[in-house]
C-alpha cells in the first residue's frame, strides 16, 4: 500500500472516495495545480475500522481503483499535470490532515459518500477547515458547463486579522484573469433611546454606512501591493455577514474567507460566519487560516 510521498512540498492535495463532491473536488484541484504549476498528489484513505481485518494487496484493490480513477479525472483536465497517487490506511481527516502540513493548498469535496443533506458541508470537510495547517478549498457548486465564467473572486473582509485572505484572494485572481470584490458587511448598532435634544440630528443609517465604507478602505490599505495589477472592488452592504456572503457567492469565480483557528476542545471550531458559508455558499470557498 503507498504511503504519504515524503518529498512532496508545496503541492495542491484533494481528496479521492469516489463520491460526486469529491470528483468535483478533483477537477478544481487539478485546475488549481496546473495554474500554480505545481504536482497534484489524489489521497484516498482506507479506514482502519473498514480494512483492520485485511492483509493481503489485493484487498485493497477498491482503494487503488479510486484512486487511479480519480487520477484519471484530473489528468482529462490537465494532461501535463505530474499527479501522485496515494493511498494510506488512516481515516480520512487524519489523511488530509497529514498532508496538509507539507501541501501549498488542500482540496475536499462538500460531502462525501456518507449520509449528509446536499445543503450541508460534511463532518470531514468542516474538521479540515477548522484544523488544517494550510490553506483548504471546499468544492461547493455545479461545475461550470459551456465557456469558462469571468465572475470575480469574493473575499469577505470583516476586520484586520483578513489580511491574508485578501492577498491570497488577489493572488487567486491573477491566476483567473479576474477581478476581486472585497465584501465588508454592517448594521446598525444597538443604541438606548436618548432624550429629546436641540442639537441636530444625524441619519444614523448615512452616518453608519459611510463609516463601513471608510473602515473597509482602510482595511484593504496596502493589501493591493500583493498584486497590483488585479482591479479590487469595495462593496459594503447593510446585512447579516453570512448572509452577504453568501448571496455574493452566487456570482463568484470563488469566495475567500479567513478562519481563526480556535483552541483544541468542545464546541465549534469554527466561527458561525465561516461555518454557515461553508454549508450554503454557491461556489467553492477558500479558508485562508489566521491566527
Amino acid at each position: 500500500m503507498d504511503q504519504r510521498i515524503p518529498h512532496l512540498s508545496g503541492h495542491v492535495a484533494v481528496g479521492a472516495d469516489g463520491s460526486a463532491g469529491a470528483d468535483l473536488a478533483v477537477r478544481l484541484a487539478a485546475e488549481e495545480a496546473a495554474r500554480r504549476k505545481v504536482p497534484l498528489q489524489v489521497v484516498h484513505a482506507a479506514h482502519p475500522a473498514e480494512h483492520d481485518a485485511l492483509s493481503a494487496p489485493g484487498d485493497y484493490e477498491a482503494a487503488h481503483a479510486a484512486v487511479d480513477r480519480a487520477a484519471a479525472a484530473a489528468l482529462a483536465v490537465a494532461p501535463s499535470l505530474d499527479v501522485e497517487r496515494t493511498v494510506v490506511r488512516a481515516t480520512p481527516i487524519g489523511a488530509l490532515l497529514d498532508v496538509s502540513g507539507t501541501a501549498a493548498l488542500t482540496v475536499v469535496g462538500s460531502r462525501g459518500l456518507g449520509p449528509v443533506s446536499a445543503l450541508l458541508v460534511g463532518s470531514v470537510g468542516l474538521a479540515l477547515a477548522a484544523h488544517a495547517r494550510g490553506p483548504v478549498l471546499i468544492a461547493r457548486g455545479e461545475p461550470a458547463r459551456g465557456p469558462a465564467r469571468r465572475h470575480p473572486v469574493v473575499v469577505g473582509v470583516a476586520g484586520p486579522e483578513c489580511r491574508p485572505a485578501v492577498e491570497e484572494a488577489l493572488r487567486q485572481a491573477a491566476r483567473r484573469g479576474v477581478g476581486v470584490r472585497a465584501v465588508h458587511a454592517w448594521s446598525l448598532p444597538l443604541v438606548p433611546r436618548r432624550a429629546p435634544s436641540s442639537e441636530p440630528r444625524r441619519n444614523p443609517v448615512a452616518a453608519t454606512r459611510a463609516h463601513a465604507r471608510d473602515r473597509l478602505t482602510g482595511l484593504l490599505d496596502g493589501t493591493r501591493d500583493a498584486e497590483p495589477n488585479v482591479r479590487m472592488h469595495e462593496v459594503v452592504v447593510r446585512d447579516a455577514p453570512a448572509r452577504a456572503l453568501v448571496g455574493a457567492s452566487e456570482h463568484a469565480e470563488l469566495l475567500v474567507v479567513a478562519a481563526r483557528r480556535r483552541p483544541p476542545g468542545p464546541g465549534m471550531h469554527l466561527g458561525p460566519v465561516t461555518h454557515a458559508v461553508l454549508s450554503h455558499a454557491h461556489c467553492p470557498v477558500l479558508v485562508v487560516p489566521v491566527d
